[in-house]
């Protein structure tokens, strides 16, 4: 049995930190292409794209208008886009996949699927999931994947509730023969929904505890934390008191997510509160935060389409003291331009970080990400965005915590996009109510720029919208000039 062989063994036996340690051996040797494709592979599933994308690249990409190679074979575009979308490069990944065969690559056509599960597309997550799901060449965890996700997609998709119901309990019967716990606790989760989501409380209630005494079992945080997440929802649909008491809970569960960095169930426990409790700021939060189409979809369905607006705010590092205020179509930051785009990227989700190949796509939508060149290009955008901050005088940085980076803010900021006519009264009222508390009767332009750490241009055009508003009077001019509140 060759190296390469081994290393397979050691993954299919779950000893994975001696199949990480025969990876980085063997990526140190000079590859044929085979061997390549193979060690992509590996790469994989041992969570690790960055190797996958570095061993293919050359295989996959040239410099034609399709930018695809003519020579390059299904196998390799398959292995590349699965890396590119464990990265979060998702359209640049789709587009790939769109190359393959789902019936001849089905590890292809399942991860194309649960590209459109990350972007809460369940309706196309769910056609594709149906192509897979008679496909009686799939491997027996594999067939088994395919139709607990595609039960996944008739609950949050078509929202089958009594289809997906019945598609659960078939399987969950197969699943308790077999030792795919995981696909177990996962039907059982998906079943608890679809009985709470019809008023079967019991039902719904024997299941979530199922999930929780299994994930205890097996030492599955993850698992602990979603069936807590599911019983305090549970008990807020129930009703019949104790809803601080399910409201606590539900942030504990928030909570626990949020550490095991699974941001997309942390903007889930979001979406199942803001229906509870009609909260418009945690609304509004949800749909300024959030990048994809089909949640935004989701939320008007939800919430309406008055109700969560259009104006897109974050605030950041919230209290009560002051918050710098930055308007991303007034600052001194060029539209169109690398920081700019960039910065737009940064500020795109409220819930999770970015990768590098996340980031690239988002700030060069029209390039394809290239392994060798790409990192560098968006470390000097990033370079050249923390300047823009130092230079105005911003409480924003740019975090990087394990190879991903995000937005935090030092002190009290308020970052707003978008249509300037549809949002500049919500900030201007924001503003004023920082300058009264500092200066209740009569102010200075610099007064303004001192205290909210603004650019001259951006509170000149600030004050004389408020003044359009008739919330300001003006007096004087030049140096002389104030303010006076109306």
């Amino acid at each position: 049995m060759n190296k390469f062989d081994q290393l397979v063994k050691l993954i299919e036996a779950g000893e994975i930190s001696s199949a990480r340690s025969s990876l980085a051996l063997l990526l140190r040797r000079r590859l044929n292409r085979q061997q390549a494709l193979i060690l992509a592979q590996c790469a994989r599933r041992l969570i690790a794209p960055d190797k996958a994308l570095k061993l293919l690249h050359s295989y996959v990409r040239d410099d034609s208008p399709e930018r695809v190679r003519t020579n390059a074979k299904p196998a390799e575009i398959s292995e590349y886009a699965i890396a590119l979308s464990m990265f979060g490069a998702s359209q640049e990944a789709l587009k790939l996949m769109d190359r393959v065969s789902p019936i001849a690559f089905p590890i292809n056509g399942i991860h194309q699927a649960m590209t459109y599960i990350r972007q809460w597309d369940w309706p196309m997550a769910e056609i594709k999931f149906r192509l897979l799901s008679d496909q009686r060449y799939l491997g027996e965890k594999h067939q088994f994947t395919v139709r607990v996700f595609l039960a996944s997609c008739q609950l949050h998709g078509s929202e089958d509730l009594i289809g997906a119901e019945k598609s659960l309990s078939k399987l969950i019967s197969e699943l308790s023969k077999t030792n795919f716990g995981f696909l177990l606790r996962s039907a059982l989760l998906l079943r608890g929904q679809a009985f709470c989501q019809q008023g079967s409380w019991q039902k719904s209630e024997s299941d979530f505890l199922q999930v929780l005494s299994h994930a205890k079992r097996y030492h599955s945080p993850d698992g602990i934390a979603l069936a807590e997440k599911w019983l305090a929802i549970l008990g807020l649909r129930r009703g019949g008191g104790a809803k601080a008491h399910h409201l606590k809970r539900l942030a504990r569960a928030r909570d626990q997510l949020q550490q095991l960095n699974l941001w997309e169930r942390v903007r889930g426990c979001d979406l199942y509160l803001a229906q509870v409790t009609k909260d418009n700021k945690l609304i509004s939060h949800l749909r300024a935060g959030s990048p994809y189409p089909a949640f935004q979809q989701r939320l008007e369905r939800l919430f309406g389409p008055e109700k969560i607006g259009h104006c897109r705010q974050w605030l950041m590092a919230s209290s009560e003291k002051s918050s710098s205020l930055i308007n991303l179509d007034l600052s001194t930051l060029k539209h169109g331009q690398v920081s700019y785009r960039l910065m737009l990227a940064l500020a795109s989700d409220f819930y999770r970080p970015f990768t590098l190949v996340e980031l690239h796509e988002k700030t060069y939508p029209n390039q394809y990400y290239n392994p060798h060149s790409s990192p560098l290009k968006i470390h000097q955008a990033m370079t050249r965005l923390r300047n823009w901050f130092e230079q105005e005088q911003l409480p924003v940085s740019i975090f990087e915590n394990r190879n991903t980076y995000n937005l935090t803010a030092n002190s009290p900021c308020l970052i707003t996009f978008g249509p300037l006519e549809k949002q500049l009264r919500p900030i201007i009222e924001h503003m004023l109510v920082k300058i009264q508390k500092k200066h209740p009767k009569y102010f200075s332009t610099q007064q303004v720029i001192k205290l909210l750490k603004l650019p001259k241009r951006t509170t000149l055009h600030y004050l004389a919208e408020a003044i359009e508003f008739g919330r300001l009077q003006k007096q004087g001019q030049g140096k002389n000039t104030h303010y006076l509140f109306t």
